[in-house]
């Protein structure tokens, strides 16, 4: 973490010139390198140390390239005390509501726990891990390149406005039929990866699908929060969503694991309905805009998780009924994008 922190203002700039290119083959670099050592020594007989090395290496090897291919250094002269009050005020609501987020999403499980039982517990932390692998994942991506983009014109509303809407749509091509195709392969996904023994899972997974679905374009509309400046506002979002949270999950947890499902369900639509209508009021527009961005693509999806069903219920064999709702869930996407590329054309 300590060595982490020094490439902290390289990747910062990188991140700013949307220079993703260099980022990635530092990163390949790294891991290469410092996964043959770890190999090595792994045959060498050094047992669990091999992993701590390899993480070390890792870290050490990108710090390197890092001041090699992008060499800022700077000393305290550097810092003006002007700028730091104003980036701690910046940086500190968005510490706050980071804290939060981590005693509110481990809070869940210390709950499952103590008021159910372990075994739900197990198969609602496995389940999570699952459900939140791929969105975690597309989400950090399109983070990362929407804040740099959307930064150069914080104060240009109807640039941010036409932007984020492309985005909302464009994404939701991605995150639909993601979810969709894992909620309809729940139990071929669980039979395959887990095994049987984990078959209680395939509900929970269902569930948690339908209640991350507006997870990625909940943490797009708060991304014009810090964009605008505005991570008071940000913070306070997040702490009256998390409450709210809580006292859905005082009167659902008595339900069971499902009971926990639906409380994110409910949390996850509460926060998105109101990070999209301050969203929408700091770009001084019509939150209904915002809302039609992504629903035509939500009903779409929904037809096609349908048809997925369908088709995929007349087939017996795992392995093929998983290819045969791929296949549909690209085809979606294909005829989606057609759409979308008749329409300008015309």
């Amino acid at each position: 973490m300590i060595i982490t922190g020094f490439t902290l203002v390289q990747r910062t700039k990188l991140e700013i010139e949307l220079n993703f290119k260099k980022q990635a083959s530092i990163s390949l670099i790294s891991v290469i390198i410092s996964g043959i050592i770890s190999i090595t020594l792994a045959y060498n007989n050094f047992g669990v140390w091999a992993l701590v090395f390899q993480s070390i290496l890792m870290n050490v090897i990108s710090l390197v390239l890092y001041f090699y291919f992008n060499p800022i250094i700077y000393s305290f002269n550097d810092v003006s005390k002007k700028s730091f009050i104003h980036m701690f005020k910046f940086g500190g609501n968005l510490t706050l509501s980071a804290l939060i987020q981590a005693i509110y999403q481990n809070s869940f499980s210390f709950l499952i726990g103590k008021n159910i039982n372990t075994t739900a517990l197990g198969i609602y932390n496995k389940s999570n891990q699952f459900t939140l692998m791929p969105i975690s994942v597309l989400t950090s991506v399109v983070n990362r390149v929407t804040y740099p983009v959307f930064s150069k014109y914080q104060n240009d509303n109807e640039f941010l406005q036409n932007a984020h809407l492309r985005y909302l749509k464009y994404f939701s091509y991605c995150i639909f039929p993601v979810f969709f195709t894992l909620a309809a392969l729940s139990k071929e996904f669980v039979i395959l990866v887990l095994g049987e023994k984990w078959i209680d899972a395939v509900d929970i997974i269902k569930l948690l699908c339908f209640a991350y679905i507006l997870y990625p374009f909940t943490v797009i509309n708060m991304t014009l929060f810090q964009v605008k400046n505005r991570t008071s506002l940000f913070l306070r979002i997040d702490l009256v969503s998390k409450m709210l949270s809580f006292m859905f999950l005082y009167f659902l947890i008595r339900y069971g694991i499902k009971g926990v499902c639906y409380t994110i369900i409910i949390s996850q639509i509460l926060q998105f309905t109101i990070s999209i209508v301050f969203s929408s009021k700091l770009l001084k527009s019509n939150f209904i805009t915002f809302f039609k961005g992504i629903f035509f693509s939500l009903i779409y999806f929904v037809i096609f998780y349908f048809i997925a069903l369908e088709v995929s219920s007349l087939v017996h064999v795992a392995i093929l009924k998983i290819l045969v709702s791929l296949f549909i869930s690209l085809l979606s996407i294909i005829l989606l994008l057609f759409k979308d590329k008749f329409i300008l054309k015309n």
